[in-house]
């Protein structure tokens, strides 16, 4: 899922935690370069080191720091576009110190996307999350033959956990401030979308999904959701999908273009233990998937180069 690039006036004024040194020279960067995360996306991705918006927002604002040998070479990588000296980010790093700082339990974004997020849910105005949980998903995510991702469609299992009627789900998508065009979220089946909400920000877009029946517990329903990214969009190379609370599996499934198939692909989860890389792996065939058992909140991510 693309991810939004922070708004770089209100990150300005919120105050750095004590140990961020790097995240401090990291702000100062791209302050004087005169660049956004969204540009610093697409040139990493070109150079086959595609790293999330929100891993990069993370970064800047001192919420997350570089962790493991792959994002470490991001951060060389910054270094050289930020016109920077070698290893003056790497340099400020210091030794590792897995697992890195996170968001509370229960937060999917960091900073100002968490802020974001909650204001794009009240302005949605859905019946409260606490009502209903995502007992499973599926995402199956479509790739073009640019190799950048096109779209997604998700079909979930829910089921309600109160008596308490359930009839509207709201669906939050982080995206590129700096975009021509917005993606479209999509409801496929089981349901409808009955509003739809771009927050002010121009970071996050939303919709309430209108369920076909309502719900009381123990009942479930099964919905399929999605999203559809126009071509003037800014190239993603990866997609991810969120649970706010414990789910019991969550499927990512990418299919890419026969004739434009990656040669590695490599998940990442970020949940209330921080982030984790796994080791890149090649592409065996035309598709690739990661799952989870018991994974929430956070989020899974696959990316490909």
């Amino acid at each position: 899922m693309p991810v939004a690039d922070g708004n770089d006036e209100s990150t300005k004024a919120m105050p750095f935690p004590e140990d961020t040194a790097f995240a401090h020279l990291f702000r100062r960067a791209i302050e004087t370069r005169g660049v956004s995360l969204s540009q610093l996306h697409r040139r990493l991705a070109a150079q086959a080191l595609p790293v999330s918006l929100a891993t990069l927002s993370y970064w800047r604002s001192g919420a997350r720091r570089p962790e493991g040998e792959q994002s470490r070479a991001v951060v060389h990588a910054l270094e050289e576009i930020l016109g920077l000296g070698p290893g003056v980010l790497v340099d400020a790093l210091g030794p590792s110190r897995r697992p890195g700082r996170s968001p509370a339990p229960g937060a999917v974004f960091a900073d100002e996307h968490e802020r974001w997020t909650a204001e794009t849910l009240a302005a949605l105005d859905a019946d409260p999350a606490d009502l209903v949980r995502e007992v499973s998903s599926t995402t199956v995510a479509t790739v073009g033959a640019d190799g950048a991702l096109r779209g997604f469609r998700t079909r979930s299992l829910h089921q309600a956990t109160t008596k308490k009627p359930v009839r509207t789900l709201p669906m939050v998508v982080p995206v590129d401030p700096e975009a021509p065009s917005r993606p479209r979220i999509l409801a496929v089946r089981g349901a409808t979308v009955a509003f739809e909400f771009t927050h002010p920000s121009n970071a996050m877009i939303g919709a309430r999904i209108e369920l076909e029946t309502e719900l009381r517990a123990p009942e479930t329903t099964i919905v399929e959701c999605g999203l559809d990214i126009p071509h003037d969009y800014p190239p993603q190379y990866g997609v991810a999908h969120g649970a706010l609370r414990r789910a019991r599996e969550m499927a990512i499934w990418v299919q890419f273009d026969p004739a434009a198939v990656p040669s590695w692909v490599q998940e990442t989860e970020e949940n209330g233990e921080g982030e984790r890389e796994h080791p890149r792996r090649p592409v065996r065939g035309t598709t690739a998937h990661a799952v989870r058992h018991g994974f929430g909140p956070g989020w899974l991510s696959l990316e490909w180069g």
